[in-house]
C-alpha cells in the first residue's frame, strides 16, 4: 500500500513537470532533454524491481533540476513553480543508502546444531 501510495505521487509530481517543461520548451535541443527526461521517466515507472525504480525516478529529478538550472542560465528566467516541483521530488526519491555497519551485523538468531551424548563424554 504505501509503494502505491509513493508511486501515485510520483507519478503526479513528475506530471506536472513534465507539462511544464513541455509549456516552455522552444527549441529543438530543450525538446530532445524533455524527450529524453520522458524516456527516463517511462523506463522508471515500467521497471519491475522497486528499489531499481526508485533510484531511476531519483536521477529524473536529478535531471529536471539540472534542466531548470541550464534554462535559468541560458534564458534569464527562473521557474520557480517548477524548480518547487523538481525539489520535493528530489527529495522524496532520494535514495535511502544502508551503512556498512547495518549490513556487517550479524543476524541474532543463529542455529546450533544438536548436541550428541557421545560428544559430552
Amino acid at each position: 500500500m504505501r509503494d502505491a501510495c509513493r508511486v501515485i505521487i510520483y507519478t503526479l509530481l513528475i506530471a506536472l513537470l513534465l507539462l511544464g517543461f513541455i509549456g516552455i520548451a522552444d527549441g529543438i535541443i530543450e525538446l530532445l532533454g524533455l524527450f529524453f527526461l520522458l524516456l527516463l521517466t517511462l523506463a522508471g515507472f515500467f521497471n519491475s524491481k522497486n528499489h531499481f525504480k526508485i533510484r531511476i525516478l531519483f536521477y529524473v529529478s536529478l535531471y529536471s533540476l539540472t534542466y531548470i538550472v541550464f534554462l535559468w542560465l541560458y534564458r534569464d528566467s527562473l521557474y520557480l513553480v517548477l524548480l518547487f516541483l523538481a525539489l520535493v521530488v528530489y527529495l522524496l526519491s532520494f535514495p535511502r543508502w544502508q551503512s556498512k555497519k547495518a549490513a556487517d551485523e550479524e543476524l541474532h538468531s543463529i542455529v546450533f546444531d544438536p548436541v550428541n551424548d557421545e560428544d559430552k563424554k
